[in-house]
């Protein structure tokens, strides 16, 4: 998944989730790691760089 398509997964993780996307994307991949899935971890934790990026241009906006 490039770069855009992570922005545009984190968008709809903080669209369905609300403040809890970045709890959920987290909490799938510690499943994806504890099953040994490294490549689906990979993805997750790519998803929580960008909702972390995507929550930061949100607070830089409101200010």
């Amino acid at each position: 998944m490039t770069n855009t398509g992570y922005s545009h997964f984190a968008e709809a993780l903080v669209f369905a989730h609300g403040p809890k996307a970045l709890m959920e994307a987290t909490r799938h991949a510690e499943l994806a790691l504890r099953s040994g899935d490294q490549e689906m971890a990979a993805h997750w934790l790519s998803a929580i760089e960008q909702i972390k990026a995507t929550k930061t241009l949100h607070f830089a906006r409101a200010a």
